[in-house]
């Protein structure tokens, strides 16, 4: 585009500031590299899926409820421990398990319930430091996270594109997806996301065509 509007400007056609302009672009994934992401909809169905009277339901909500809301990294989720919950002032501080960063975030009533539920009516007697362990003996860490969010996604009937791997990091690129939706500044869905790099976010704005095409420039007729 800025070749094209380069010659049209040599040619004496448009002025010739014109093509300075024009927005580059940076050359991004194909979309079968894309990252995956739900509906709000999807996502209200998969939730509505979870036996919430069960020990293993329990858990799994408040799992589906950390990465759905807060966006939480799985391994981050996997090494949550008690202390990490701070709730006299409703907020969950963590060092991510990626960067090493700290990152603390507000912790929304539902959640807070949601891990509340758990811990007191769904999390077995066991000494393992993490919150989040297996419903059945032997009581210790749950080591696959991935698996609790297919299992609701088929309950829900919602089919699985096997181009794309559906994890929980799914739910947290739909988080990020939704927040822009919503306007939300990138810099404050950067510190949700607790990515230290802006570039790094800018990989969930490149998903959001909607968005994307709010940033196409109109050139005028020559």
């Amino acid at each position: 585009m800025r070749k094209f509007l380069s010659h049209l400007s040599d040619d004496g056609k448009i002025d010739r500031g014109l093509a300075a302009k024009v927005i580059r672009v940076t050359r991004r994934s194909s979309p079968k590299n894309l990252p995956s992401t739900f509906t709000v909809d999807q996502i209200e169905a998969i939730l509505s899926q979870v036996d919430r009277e069960s020990p293993a339901g329990k858990r799994d909500f408040a799992v589906l409820m950390l990465a759905t809301k807060l966006g939480l990294r799985t391994s981050d989720i996997k090494n949550l421990k008690p202390e990490n919950i701070h709730w006299e002032s409703n907020s969950i501080h963590i060092s991510q398990v990626k960067t090493g960063e700290s990152l603390a975030l507000p912790l929304p009533l539902d959640v807070g319930w949601a891990l509340i539920d758990y811990l007191k009516n769904g999390r077995p007697d066991s000494g393992e430091p993490e919150i989040f362990l297996r419903a059945a003996a032997p009581y210790v860490s749950l080591q696959n996270f991935d698996n609790i969010l297919v299992k609701y996604m088929q309950m829900a009937g919602i089919s699985l594109n096997r181009t794309k791997h559906h994890g929980l990091h799914t739910l947290r690129h739909s988080l990020a997806t939704h927040m822009l939706d919503k306007e939300v500044p990138v810099d404050a869905i950067q510190s949700v996301l607790g990515h230290v790099h802006a570039a790094t976010t800018e990989r969930y704005i490149g998903i959001n065509v909607k968005q994307l095409s709010l940033c196409a420039l109109e050139v005028p007729e020559v």
